[in-house]
């Protein structure tokens, strides 16, 4: 598959989209087997992944948070041996900052154009993401769609997260209003 996505598959949140109600209804049962899957899957793989990202699996939900972007840059430290490719994800929930880093095997893969314009957003929201193990080299994976039509796909050594909660200034609503996300879960 082009975009990595094994379970959670663009195509099948365009088909729940549709317009033709046993098609969206068929989609929607389609995307319940899926998760399923994808959940027996990630809970046989989570003991090959590093313990943060088995923590971040078991305890953010990010599913329409605001992706903010990508940094790559090298960690450059004699103490820790030869330069490391690295990058840092930012998200934005209502409640926090959450930025995502990862010591890359390699470069990170973009994949664009995988939703029609009718579902596409201004501003990419995080929809959707899977973790797995590629057995042939050795390296754990974190693949996110986002609502702007996007995979991401990162392959990685070393994974960390943190969440740098946001205060409220009185007077001011979050970006999009969105008042009911929940970080940490």
């Amino acid at each position: 598959d082009e975009t990595g996505m094994k379970y959670l598959r663009p195509e099948i949140l365009v088909q729940s989209n549709s317009l033709d109600l046993e098609e969206a209804s068929k989609a929607g049962d389609e995307w319940d087997v899926a998760l399923q899957k994808y959940r027996r899957h990630l809970k046989a793989v989570k003991k090959r992944l590093p313990m943060k990202a088995v923590r971040f699996v078991d305890e953010l939900f990010l599913h329409d948070s605001e992706f903010i972007g990508v940094n790559l840059h090298r960690h450059d430290s004699p103490a820790f041996g030869p330069p490391v490719k690295c990058a840092r994800v930012f998200v934005r929930t209502d409640v926090a900052l959450i930025l995502i880093d990862y010591q890359l095997a390699v470069e990170f893969e973009i994949v664009n154009g995988l939703l029609p314009e009718r579902l596409v957003s201004g501003q990419p929201l995080w929809l959707y993401d899977e973790f797995d193990f590629d057995e042939v080299r050795r390296l754990a994976m974190h693949e996110v769609l986002l609502s702007n039509g996007t995979v991401i796909k990162f392959l990685f050594h070393g994974f960390d997260y943190a969440v740098l909660p946001l205060t409220a200034i009185p007077g001011t609503q979050p970006a999009g209003g969105r008042s009911d996300q929940l970080v940490p879960a």
